[in-house]
């Protein structure tokens, strides 16, 4: 289910120079650490794109994949499996290191040819694809493919491959010249990249402190400062909200959306973003080896009950994991997600299934009403007798 992502933000009549240089966001949650390599959660993905950058950038408030220069000012494809970039001369990592070719590379190769657990997670399920990276000279490198990539700017346009100083990371612990885990590890804790805002303080799950980067190549980031600060329940971050403890809040559930309008302090601002409300199903546990049950669970999830009861209609419910993000690759007409309680019962005596438990994990706030929603799906699993 592709998640409503809502903010309230406070509007009283503060001085605009006040506003305009500094602001707390009530936040539901803070990610636990800060390494764009590693990271592919909803909660971590709100933080990276003010601290770091891709080679190629995209226009984000458009569906589709619109690319535009980043890192890198101009590509184009000298064979078939080779990309070749410009690299934009004159930027600098917030640390105060000059960005070089060797510093892409590296960022690029650390995913490719991943030797960090963390890391090869992420080569293998979105960038098994890629080969390697290699310096032609100090502005320009290649990028090399196994075989054709169709979603070859989509791909560097993901946070994985946002570009990192190899200097600073290999520093971080043991030898300098080499970069081990425990320089990964350390560098999830102080994190360093070429974006308009420095990460000047950070508490995992807790707190972000943002500063502005004078130093950033681009076009001058408007706050001075900005903190997010993690405040768990809902009727918190409004009490921040009204208080003035926070000038912007996170997550807020359609049930509270009437209230809010009714405050002229507060004004809603929300969109639908291409990311899923996901559960994922332990394939090794030994009772959810058979697909049957497996498809049976998913069957027995009336996905748009769920959307109506818990989030009044305003998320989107998808056919399949295709996005319309993906452009000439979406697939509208692919039905991957069903309802059809009388097939999932079927399943399950097809599969001999006999009654044994099924726990489902989850943490409560990570999504927007997401304990009530794991409370409803197992009733619905219960009713087709699981």
């Amino acid at each position: 289910m592709k998640r409503l992502l809502l903010a309230t933000t406070l509007i009283a009549a503060l001085p605009s120079a006040v506003f305009a240089t500094e602001i707390t966001v009530a936040a539901a949650n803070v990610a636990p650490f800060l390494d764009p390599g590693r990271d592919h959660s909803n909660v971590g993905s709100q933080f990276y794109f003010n601290t770091f950058d891709p080679l190629i950038h995209k226009d984000y408030f458009k569906p589709d994949m619109q690319a535009q220069p980043g890192l890198a000012t101009e590509w184009a494809m000298v064979e078939p499996t080779v990309m070749e970039l410009k690299l934009r001369e004159g930027v600098v990592f917030q640390n105060g290191a000059a960005m070089t070719a060797d510093d892409v590379v590296f960022s690029l190769n650390r995913m490719f040819q991943a030797t960090f657990p963390p890391y090869q997670v992420r080569m293998r399920d979105r960038l098994a694809n890629f080969d390697r990276a290699e310096k032609i000279d100090d502005l320009t490198v290649r990028i090399h493919v196994k075989r054709e990539e169709p979603l070859f700017e989509t791909l560097l346009n993901l946070q994985q491959t946002f570009i990192v100083p190899e200097d600073y990371i290999k520093g971080l612990t043991g030898d300098p010249k080499v970069a081990e885990d425990a320089d990964y590890e350390a560098f999830s804790l102080a994190p360093v990249g070429t974006g308009p805002y420095a990460i000047t303080e950070f508490i995992p799950g807790e707190k972000i402190v943002y500063e502005r980067f004078d130093g950033f190549w681009g076009e001058k980031a408007p706050l001075d400062r900005a903190t997010v600060l993690h405040v768990g329940e809902v009727a918190s971050r409004l009490t921040a909200l009204r208080t003035g403890e926070a000038q912007i809040a996170t997550n807020i559930a359609p049930d509270q959306l009437a209230m809010i309008a009714g405050d002229a302090t507060l004004k809603v601002e929300g969109a639908v973003t291409p990311l899923f409300h996901v559960m994922i199903m332990n394939v090794n546990h030994p009772k959810l080896k058979d697909p049957r049950i497996r498809q049976a669970l998913s069957l027995a999830i009336d996905r748009e009950l769920l959307n109506e009861a818990l989030w009044l209609g305003k998320a989107l419910v998808p056919a399949s994991h295709t996005m319309e993000e993906f452009g000439p690759l979406y697939m509208p007409e692919l039905k991957t997600f069903e309802y059809n309680p009388e097939k999932a019962k079927a399943l399950l005596a097809e599969a001999g299934y006999d009654g044994f438990e099924v726990t489902f994990d989850t943490q409560g706030s990570y999504y927007t009403k997401g304990l009530l929603a794991a409370q409803a799906i197992t009733e619905m699993w219960a009713a087709v007798g699981c």
